[in-house]
């Protein structure tokens, strides 16, 4: 891709379900969720030695990562989908080492087309690429001079294109609109890298990094009681007695009050929760007939639009038959508030005014995600607010030595991506081990 880091792969799960090890009656530590993050935190403290139960409200694992095969008959990422930071996550060294099939996806083809689908003429692509890049410069010398504004007070989008580099850079990047993106968040956070897709999809081998483990599913957690030596967790299921427990839910779910914390959270933990909230991202995936409509495999497509009510389109992923338009921001949000008919039918009709009257003929099926309105996430990925990135520190600060908190949210300059839940996991199982054994 032509810009830094492309956090719509910051979001990925699984078919068949793998059989659980045993689940012991009174574990050293309770881990709350079976996403990454809680994933590669079992794993960790099983080596280190601990007795572990994973808690998970969801009746699969992989929390925003899922891979689904049978609505379009190959799979697909509801969630996350592109493999970063190379071997500063475990994710894709084991996917490496267990035959998944990685496909390079970083310098894939882009597109840009006028409103009517025509290419966009070189005074536009001038436009549009100095435009992002002078974005990225103005954000990076924010941050070097530690200034934690919104992207918005330093952006200079003056035409239909450069404003395409907004809205890149915040919607389908941050899952933010930019007035709501901070430049120290952005500032702090690494580069991607070489990026992946997964043949058999992201959430496929993070179903499979989870196989085996010993994780209840279906099983929400409703309190965490802290007040003594360890904690105590209320499930529908009874209490459950450990020594420590590691919260991998997402600040969404922490905001909502989900899970009540006995005593109740710090104010300064509750501050740092509302101050990095769940961007949202969204997919409108449309299955076509094998119709390509001119536009090559893996391609971006961008063209300009009133505000951020449009979609950027990557076009036939893995040489699949889908167009996936993203949506970010408000908009997603927007979308997420009515029928998801109605977000597909605008991501029809997007497409329709790029590719003319044979997106009609030649539609299949569609489908939109919702992780706005999923109870168990309430969001994509975190975003911390303007002058708040420094907040995520405190967010991650654990609770009387024996609540621990893990996740992309809390992953450093790994922030709001996969690879980085599943290195926060492991760095939070480690922290834990050195207190409980």
């Amino acid at each position: 891709m032509f810009h830094r880091r492309t956090v719509l792969g910051g979001l990925g799960l699984f078919g068949a379900a793998p059989v659980w090890a045993s689940v012991p009656a009174e574990p050293d530590v309770v881990v709350i969720g079976a996403g990454a993050a809680g994933i590669a935190a079992t794993r960790r403290l099983i080596e280190r030695g601990a007795s572990v139960v994973v808690l998970e409200a969801r009746d699969r694992i992989g929390g925003r990562a899922w891979t689904e095969t049978d609505r379009f008959g190959f799979p697909f990422d509801h969630g996350c989908a592109w493999v970063n930071h190379g071997n500063s996550s475990p994710l894709q060294p084991y996917a490496e080492a267990h035959g998944f099939g990685l496909v390079p996806h970083y310098d894939t083809g882009f597109e840009l087309l006028t409103a009517d689908g025509y290419p966009a003429e070189d005074e536009a692509w001038a436009s549009f690429e100095y435009g992002y890049a002078d974005l990225e410069r103005r954000i990076e010398n924010a941050g070097d001079s530690g200034r934690d504004v919104s992207i918005a007070s330093v952006f200079s989008g003056n035409d239909e294109w450069s404003e395409l580099a907004g809205f890149f850079a915040g919607p389908l990047e941050l899952g933010v609109d930019l007035d709501r993106a901070s430049t120290m968040d952005w500032h702090e956070s690494a580069a991607l890298g070489q990026q992946y897709l997964v043949e058999e999809g992201y959430g496929s081998v993070v179903a499979s990094y989870g196989a085996g483990l010993p994780i209840r599913l279906s099983t929400p957690v409703r309190g965490i009681d802290w007040s003594g030596a360890g904690v105590t967790i209320d499930t529908a299921s009874g209490d459950l007695r450990a020594k420590a427990c590691i919260v991998t839910a997402s600040t969404g779910v922490l905001a909502a009050d989900t899970i009540r914390f006995t005593p109740g959270l710090p104010s300064e933990k509750r501050d740092a929760i509302y101050a990095v909230p769940m961007g949202l991202l969204g997919k409108i995936a449309l299955k076509f007939d094998g119709a390509r409509f001119g536009v090559s495999a893996d391609t971006w497509v961008g063209y300009p639009a009133d505000g951020m009510e449009r979609c950027g389109f990557l076009c036939w992923p893995l040489d699949q038959d889908v167009m996936i338009g993203f949506v970010g921001g408000r908009f997603a949000w927007d979308l997420t508030a009515g029928d998801a008919a109605a977000a597909v039918d605008f991501g029809l009709g997007e497409a329709r005014r790029l590719f003319g009257s044979a997106v009609d003929r030649n539609f299949v099926d569609g489908l939109f995600t919702r992780w706005g309105d999923d109870p168990w996430s309430l969001g994509a990925y975190s975003a911390a607010l303007p002058g708040k990135a420094h907040q995520r520190t405190a967010l991650a600060q654990p609770l009387g030595d024996r609540v621990f908190f893990a996740g992309e949210a809390v992953a450093g300059p790994f922030r709001s991506t996969c690879s980085g839940a599943a290195v926060s996991g492991l760095s939070v199982a480690d922290r834990v081990a050195g207190q409980v054994l």
